[in-house]
């Protein structure tokens, strides 16, 4: 299942449900406002993975020590952040395989930054 955060939880995850594509939005499991904190372990229990638009998470050591907390995979639309949703919706549609795959095959801990036009970024994340 892809969690998407509450920066992208709005009609992105609703359009793709109508699609029958696995997903699920912050807003329907958790009040706006939730610490970080609480969501992350609730998806990580879950077995989820986190979808943002936040690229400072790449380098944020305090957000990838809570990834690594919570064992919460996280998919980073890289460059989504100031246009419009249709570039979320094209990095999705041109990396639909290999999310799939991370769904499938990679527990959480781990980062994937995803550019329009460069292949995923992969970074497993290890206690440390």
């Amino acid at each position: 299942m892809l969690f998407f955060d509450a920066d992208l939880a709005r009609k992105l995850p609703d359009a793709l449900a109508l699609l029958g594509l696995p997903v699920t939005k912050h807003d329907d499991h958790f009040p706006a406002g939730t610490r970080d904190e609480v969501w992350l372990r609730a998806i990580g229990e879950r077995g989820w993975v986190a979808v943002t638009r936040d690229q400072r998470l790449w380098r944020n050591a305090s957000a990838v020590q809570a990834l690594v907390d919570h064992r919460v995979g996280c998919i980073i639309l890289a460059g989504a952040g100031s246009r419009p949703r249709w570039y979320a919706v094209r990095i999705l549609a041109r990396h639909w395989e290999k999310i799939e795959e991370l769904m499938r095959g990679e527990q959480g801990p781990f980062l994937c930054r995803l550019r329009l036009r460069q292949s995923p970024e992969f970074k497993r994340l290890a206690a440390g």
